[in-house]
């Protein structure tokens, strides 16, 4: 119904796909990135409620939900990869091999985050403090509480993925 039709004794909001991807699952999902990139549990849980709440619909019917099921497997599962780069994002050469074996990976689980040196993530996070490594670029991929060592190379980096790749 339009906003603008009378009084509604409730306006349907439906969990499932249609036309467009569900608004559950996309508010599920940006919730877990706000949670990943700022280390703040409340949006965490504020996604979980949301599952929750829709849990009965999803079951009833998968294959309607799949905006929501990848919504709520990247809230559960997902990773960062936090580059501490003195360039700006993209432009600059020391950068790049790092961002390009990023992209190579093709991991829509991974969640990428740039830092500049100066700049640093909330305390909570697991990547707190970390900075460059011998003033070079360095990347830190992180699940859950703790992050692997630093690498600085761009194959390091691709073996690190590998070795955290799930499936």
């Amino acid at each position: 119904t339009p906003e603008d039709a009378g009084d509604l004794i409730l306006r349907a909001r439906s969990a499932a796909d249609d036309a467009v991807p569900s608004a559950h699952g996309a508010l599920i999902e940006v919730l877990a990135r706000l949670s990943g990139l700022t280390a703040d549990e409340t949006y965490a849980g504020r996604a979980e409620a949301l599952v929750t709440s829709i849990a009965a619909s999803v079951e009833e019917n998968l294959l309607a939900h799949a905006t929501v099921l990848t919504a709520f497997d990247f809230l559960r599962n997902s990773a960062q990869l936090v580059i501490v780069s003195a360039a700006h994002w993209m432009d600059a050469a020391a950068a790049e091999p790092l961002f390009e074996s990023m992209r190579m990976s093709a991991r829509p689980d991974v969640q990428l985050v740039l830092v500049a040196p100066e700049k640093e993530l909330p305390r909570e996070h697991p990547a707190f403090g970390k900075t460059l490594r011998d003033g070079q670029t360095t990347a830190y991929f992180c699940r859950g509480r703790s992050c692997d060592f630093p690498v600085t190379e761009p194959e390091a980096l691709r073996a690190t993925m590998d070795r955290h790749a799930r499936g």
